[in-house]
């Protein structure tokens, strides 16, 4: 699922090896702009708003089985950089170089020219060792950012990279939503999965680009 924001999954175990990343507890103020700011994405409850707050990443995962052949998962994960969006994304933006940066990716490679991005992931979370291949704009700044898994597991997930400044942090957001045939995961374990691998995986991004 980091197929997914790297999801996961995209995820995490990596908090061993880094020291705690900065936190950012926005303000009242700050809170109800961010409310807005997220408001075509998610209606944040009071135990969500809460999160932000205290300077956690939110992180929220739905998984359904529309019939008993076929999976449904949504996905939503934000969190408030300790930095503008400038400078945030000098290292974030080096995909090609996650295989450095995060334990749980083997290998990463990123085709500037197609923005094609491939991943192969294997976490102990995991049943099996995964090879995410998706195309991704390199993303450099403020913006929204499309994406979609064109084969491998989660085949036909769409998501939604968004990145946008709240005074002088940056606000990260990931939006995914896929309908398939079932993955041979529970629907409670691909929940699991989906929605802790993606809160490690942003913290460790967070934690990476802080310099």
């Amino acid at each position: 699922m980091l197929k997914i924001f790297i999801l996961s999954a995209l995820i995490f175990g990596m908090m061993a090896k880094a020291q705690v990343p900065e936190k950012v507890k926005v303000n009242t103020a700050q809170l109800t702009r961010l409310e807005t700011m997220l408001s075509n994405q998610i209606t944040l409850t009071d135990s969500q708003k809460k999160l932000f707050s205290s300077g956690d990443i939110l992180s929220t995962a739905t998984v359904t089985s529309p019939t008993e052949k076929t999976q449904s998962l949504k996905l939503f994960v934000a969190g408030v950089h300790p930095r503008n969006c400038v400078r945030a994304m000098r290292k974030i933006s080096l995909y090609e170089s996650y295989d450095k940066f995060i334990d749980f990716i083997k290998e990463s490679k990123y085709d500037p020219q197609s923005t094609q991005l491939s991943l192969t992931i294997d976490h102990t979370l995991l049943p099996y060792t995964m090879i995410m291949s998706f195309k991704l704009q390199r993303i450099t700044g403020v913006g929204e950012y499309k994406f979609m898994f064109e084969h491998g597991f989660l085949k036909d997930l769409q998501g939604t990279i968004g990145v946008q400044n709240l005074d002088k942090f940056c606000v990260l957001t990931l939006k995914a939503d896929w309908n398939g045939p079932d993955s041979h995961l529970p629907n409670i374990a691909l929940e699991i999965f989906a929605q802790t691998l993606s809160k490690l995986g942003l913290e460790h991004l967070i934690r990476l680009s802080l310099f």
